[in-house]
């Protein structure tokens, strides 16, 4: 999955005959607990109109994309529109984690070039430096290789729990 797609989100759209309070208690009852470190499943919920779910599968990477999305009441059927990507604390996560690493780059730099001596320590600082940099990244790609079949598994149980048809994305 690409960083753009996974921030961002890929949008979907799904259409359920059912009225939205009923597709909200399928989805609760159907769907494991987020709480339950060894579901691996579907795993989510819907509260207040909004639903979050996620399949977790081993090793559960924390950080793996999931559908947030919200019911909206649509005739006699319901509306689940949202996107399939990064929760919101992930993308805020990522916006301190490189401002953070931004500032002590610079400061490494301005160390570094500014001082003729500065040894083996902060040689080593970059090095590391530089592996906290690229990190992210390559636990997202790792982790995150299988998002198509996640995406395609929250899609089949809301197909099969819901009976939820999804729909040409529209972008939201």
């Amino acid at each position: 999955m690409r960083i753009s797609d996974y921030l961002a989100g890929i949008p979907m759209v799904f259409h359920s005959p059912l009225p939205q309070d009923i597709v909200t208690s399928r989805i609760n009852s159907a769907s494991k607990s987020v709480l339950n470190p060894f579901a691996l499943s579907v795993t989510g919920y819907v509260r207040f109109g909004k639903v979050m779910l996620e399949h977790r599968s081993f090793p559960y990477y924390n950080a793996q994309p999931r559908l947030s999305a919200r019911l909206i009441q649509n005739g006699a059927g319901t509306t689940i529109e949202g996107r399939f990507g990064a929760a919101t604390w992930h993308k805020v996560f990522f916006v301190f984690w490189y401002v953070f690493l931004t500032f002590l780059t610079i400061v490494w730099i301005s160390i570094y070039l500014g001082n003729s001596d500065t040894g083996e320590f902060f040689g080593r600082f970059g090095f590391f430096l530089l592996l906290f940099w690229v990190a992210p990244f390559a636990f997202h790609f790792m982790f995150t290789m299988g998002w198509k079949a996640d995406m395609e598994r929250i899609a089949q149980f809301l197909e099969k729990e819901v009976d939820a048809q999804m729909a040409l994305a529209q972008p939201i």
